[in-house]
C-alpha cells in the first residue's frame, strides 16, 4: 500500500492531541551552590513528583517515563529509571534515559509525544535533569603521568630522604 494512502485509510489511528498537564523544576543553583549535595537523580525525581503532583496525577498512571541526562558519570545505571522510582512511578514502568547533549530533555518531550500521537500510552513523564556540581572532573592523561609524579614526588629533598631518592632513581621502588 502506498505510504500516503495508509495515512489516509480510516483505518490509521485517528489524530491524538497531546497535552503537557504539569510542569516543576527545581530552582536554578550554582556550581558548588546550595544544591550541590542533590545527584541529578534526587533533582530530576523532585522534579518529577512536583509535576504529577501539581497535575494530580498518581504516580502509578505513568505509562512510561523519558528522560534526559548528558553527564551521567557517577550516577549509576539507568539515571532516568532512579529518577521515577525516586518520584514513586512503580518498577514496572519503562523509563528511558536520553543523551542527546543540550537538545536531551526536549528529545524526551518529542519522545513522549510521539507515543501518546501513536497511541502507545496516555500517561507521560518527560523532561531532564542534569548537577554540575556533581560531574567528577577525570584527568585524562592521569595514567600515563602518575609515575612522572610519584618520580618527582620521592627524589624531591622535602619529602624523602637523599638515600630514598637514589633507591627511586636506581628503580629499586619500583
Amino acid at each position: 500500500m502506498d505510504p500516503a494512502a495508509a495515512v489516509a485509510s480510516s483505518d490509521c489511528i485517528k489524530d491524538r492531541d497531546v497535552c503537557v498537564v504539569g510542569v516543576a523544576r527545581t530552582p536554578m543553583g550554582g556550581f558548588l551552590g546550595s544544591l550541590s549535595s542533590l545527584p541529578a537523580t534526587k533533582l530530576g525525581s523532585i522534579a518529577i513528583s512536583s509535576a504529577l503532583k501539581r497535575a494530580n496525577v498518581d504516580p502509578s498512571l505513568v505509562q512510561e517515563v523519558f528522560f534526559g541526562n548528558v553527564l551521567s558519570a557517577n550516577l549509576g545505571q539507568a539515571p532516568a529509571r532512579q529518577a521515577a522510582l525516586g518520584a514513586g512511578i512503580p518498577n514496572t514502568v519503562v523509563c528511558t534515559t536520553i543523551n542527546k547533549v543540550c537538545a536531551s530533555g526536549m528529545k524526551a518531550t518529542m519522545l513522549a509525544a510521539q507515543t501518546i500521537q501513536l497511541g502507545i500510552n496516555d500517561v507521560v513523564v518527560a523532561g531532564g535533569m542534569e548537577s554540575m556540581s556533581n560531574v567528577p572532573k577525570y584527568l585524562a592523561e592521569a595514567r600515563h603521568t602518575c609515575a612522572e609524579q610519584l618520580w618527582f614526588f620521592l627524589r624531591e629533598p622535602f619529602f624523602c630522604s637523599k638515600e630514598e631518592s637514589e633507591d627511586v632513581k636506581d628503580n629499586r621502588v619500583f
